[in-house]
């Protein structure tokens, strides 16, 4: 017989007691069980234990004992997964010892898996495609990366993605494909809310794809950012030295020279400042070509050497790329064409300088379109 208190029965209170217990310690067990991920913030290192629910180009939520947490990625210093495939460890090493078709195999492995968790799938979807891209496989790539960013529009990679994609498409011949993924990317971008600097590179992108082919909208495209873009320095510098390098293309070498020399009093961006002395060499370089004097070729060959020694492109500066690129492979032409002007003595120091710089881009950038016209500049 229970005692009854007021509707209440004892043996009832019992149970009720002993299930919220019971659901207190398997609530704590199960918590046990989830990963247990680190994430550690740049102020005073405070860290938190728990586990990453979700990621995305703005930052991450994680799961902690009494609650969610979120971060964005500039607060943050560190983090650290729990329960990482091996398969990951595998992929990365693969990659940075510069074996990308056997990291672009693990990473399929790794995205063929059940039980590899939700949080990595979107790492594992970006490795893949940028380790096939490494690979020279660009048709592939370029699937993985549309495959991305339908599949999860907000990812943490959006940027890298974004702009990898494009570049699927680097000799510069395939201008249509190139555009139609920028205006691709450019749409996502604005349904996830992305801020108006990397929307500002796309529009940079668009202009350095355009300029082989229709240099004329490509200036416009310049004009617009300098305009639209007052509150961002570096990308106005950058746009005002697209327009300037257009400009020597269209012979107007006084006022190129000019639009260039006035980014140096304004910018420290490393990309821009390249891009300034690449351009000031092909002032110079032109006018040696007119005016067939050595002292022209060794002022242009000083700007090149510059962007060279200086100014190596950051990994994944495509624009970077390209002035430091364009200006190694003058600089070789510059050695080539002062042959005539030095003793026969140094003709073949000469050639050898112009050699390893035509041999660097040959080397370490086999994709670019200036590769195969570095081999025919060493057979010359």
């Amino acid at each position: 017989m229970c005692t009854k208190l007021k509707g209440f029965s004892v043996n009832a209170g019992l149970v009720f007691i002993t299930a919220v217990i019971f659901i207190g310690i398997l609530s704590q067990a199960l918590f046990a069980q989830q990963p247990r991920d680190l994430v550690r913030l740049k102020k005073n290192s405070e860290e938190f234990k728990g586990s990453i629910i979700k990621e995305t180009f703005k930052g991450l939520t994680i799961q902690i004992t009494n609650g969610t947490r979120e971060f964005g990625w500039n607060e943050i210093d560190e983090v650290q997964y729990d329960k990482t495939p091996s398969l990951w460890y595998q992929g990365e090493k693969e990659e940075l010892d510069g074996k990308y078709p056997q990291a672009a195999a693990t990473y399929q492995k790794l995205s063929e898996k059940t039980d590899t968790r939700d949080i990595f799938k979107q790492h594992v979807m970006y490795k893949l495609a940028l380790n096939l891209q490494l690979s020279g496989n660009l048709k592939e790539a370029a699937a993985k990366y549309d495959q991305l960013l339908t599949a999860v529009p907000d990812t943490k990679y959006f940027r890298e993605a974004g702009l990898d994609w494009i570049k699927c498409y680097p000799d510069r011949t395939k201008t249509v494909e190139a555009l139609t993924t920028l205006e691709k990317v450019s749409t996502l971008a604005d349904k996830s809310g992305l801020n108006d600097e990397f929307k500002f590179k796309l529009k940079l992108l668009k202009a350095q794809i355009l300029t082989p082919s229709d240099p004329q909208t490509a200036k416009q495209v310049y004009v617009q950012i300098k305009q639209q873009a007052g509150n961002l320095p570096e990308i106005k510098a950058i746009a005002t030295v697209g327009e300037g390098l257009i400009m020597i293309k269209e012979k107007q070498y006084p006022q190129a020279e000019q639009l260039l020399k006035g980014v140096l009093g304004e910018s420290a961006n490393p990309t821009a400042l390249a891009g300034v002395y690449y351009g000031l060499g092909e002032v110079c370089f032109q006018r040696g070509e007119t005016s067939n004097s050595s002292t022209d070729y060794k002022d242009a060959l000083l700007h090149y050497l510059k962007v060279n020694i200086l100014y190596y492109p950051a990994p994944g500066d495509d624009i970077a790329v390209d002035y430091y690129l364009a200006a190694t492979f003058q600089a070789g032409r510059c050695f080539k064409k002062m042959l005539k002007f030095v003793d026969a003595g140094k003709q073949s120091e000469y050639n050898d300088m112009a050699n390893a710089l035509f041999q660097e881009i040959i080397k370490n950038f086999s994709y670019h379109p200036l590769a195969p016209k570095a081999k025919e500049e060493m057979s010359k």
